[in-house]
């Protein structure tokens, strides 16, 4: 660790790149598509039209998704005239490695070609701000403004506040937990210019404690040819 700038260096890492085997990527729309499916209908058929899987269904936008998974082989698709219905057969989606894949499963990522790509490869799958794995994307934000994914719960928490206001707050609930009083941010300004240094710890969110180095092997290119 660099004790100067309290980032990581290349020595903190160690990357087993054997647990890891080719990737295939897949246009965002498509990693998010499989995604659900791998999340909710791993035991069989479900219908296109899924939670957070519209993209599946019957119109242009799921036409180019279902031709996506299918070319790989990660889904199959069964139209019975009415419906469009989708079986998972096989992949890991990047980002769930951390709950124990098969070793002879192979894994999908979501190209960089977007900003929810690259930022769902530089965070592994995971909130930028708490670090839970982020799930069903009915329950997901993606703040283009920072280019930062958040769950559920992080999005609401965060609201319209600016980062540093949020961290202000995350600092405070430690320091009343410990401390049993809590102050507002004006307060802790006046006592500061008072000389009253409440040693308050600044809040570090998940994105400023884990720098993250990809695992994926960096020549595979992506459908759209980058790599």
């Amino acid at each position: 660790m660099n004790r100067q700038t309290d980032m990581p260096t290349d020595d903190d890492f160690y990357i087993d790149e054997s647990a890891f085997f080719d990737p295939v990527f897949v246009p965002w729309r498509s990693f998010k598509a499989f995604l659900t499916v791998y999340d909710i209908g791993i035991g069989g058929y479900q219908p296109g039209y899924m939670e957070g899987t519209q993209a599946l269904s019957r119109n242009v936008t799921g036409d180019k998704v279902r031709a996506s998974l299918l070319k790989h082989g990660l889904i199959e698709a069964r139209d019975d005239g009415k419906e469009i219905w989708i079986k998972y057969l096989k992949g890991i989606p990047f980002g769930r490695h951390t709950e124990g894949a098969a070793g002879t499963e192979l894994w999908v990522c979501p190209d960089s070609g977007s900003a929810q790509g690259s930022a769902w490869l530089k965070s592994e799958g995971r909130c930028h701000y708490c670090g839970e794995p982020l799930r069903f994307f009915s329950s997901l934000a993606f703040h283009p403004d920072d280019g930062r994914f958040a769950c559920k719960s992080c999005h609401g928490t965060k609201g319209t506040r600016t980062l540093d206001e949020w961290r202000f707050i995350e600092s405070m609930k430690k320091f009343e937990a410990a401390h049993g009083v809590r102050f507002d941010r004006k307060q802790v300004e006046f006592l500061a210019q008072n000389g009253v240094d409440l040693g308050l710890e600044p809040h570090r969110f998940h994105f400023e404690r884990f720098w993250y180095q990809s695992a994926l092997p960096r020549t595979k290119r992506d459908e759209n040819g980058k790599a």
